[in-house]
C-alpha cells in the first residue's frame, strides 16, 4: 500500500470525486485558450493544499459538498450550475445574495489555483 503524501489533497480530505468536480467546475471557467491548457490539462488542483489549510472548518465542508455534488453531476448541469450563480449578480439582495456568495468563493478558487500554477505563471510570461 502506498503512502498519500503529506501535501497531496487526498492528505487532506479531499476524495477523487470532490476533484473530479473540482475540475469540471474550473473547466468551465477555464476551458483552455491558445497556448493555455483547461484547468483540468493543467493540473493546477494538485495546489489545492496551498489553499485548504487556510479555511475554516465549515467552509470546507461547504466546499467538499459542493464540490462532490459536482463531481456527481454531468458536465452539463455542472455548466448550468455555474450560468445559475453568473446570473446571481442580476438578482437582488433578498434572493441573489447567497448565490453571489457562493460565486465569489468558486471563482476565487478556480482562479487562485489555476493563476498559482507555476506552468501556467510560465506560459503567461509572468516571473
Amino acid at each position: 500500500m502506498s503512502a498519500i503524501a503529506s501535501n497531496s489533497p487526498a492528505a487532506l480530505g479531499i476524495s477523487p470525486l470532490q476533484l473530479r468536480g473540482l475540475n469540471r467546475l474550473g473547466d468551465v471557467y477555464m476551458p483552455g485558450f491558445e497556448s493555455l491548457p483547461s484547468f483540468s490539462r493543467s493540473g493546477c488542483a494538485r495546489e489545492l493544499p496551498r489553499v485548504l489549510p487556510h479555511m475554516g472548518a465549515n467552509d470546507l465542508a461547504d466546499l467538499k459538498l459542493l464540490l462532490a455534488l459536482m463531481g456527481l453531476l454531468p458536465s452539463p448541469l455542472v455548466r448550468l450550475f455555474v450560468a445559475f450563480i453568473e446570473w446571481s449578480v442580476r438578482w437582488p439582495d433578498s434572493v441573489g445574495g447567497i448565490f453571489r456568495f457562493v460565486r465569489l468563493g468558486v471563482r476565487g478558487l478556480v482562479f487562485t489555483l489555476y493563476y498559482s500554477d507555476p506552468s501556467t505563471l510560465k506560459t503567461i510570461g509572468y516571473e
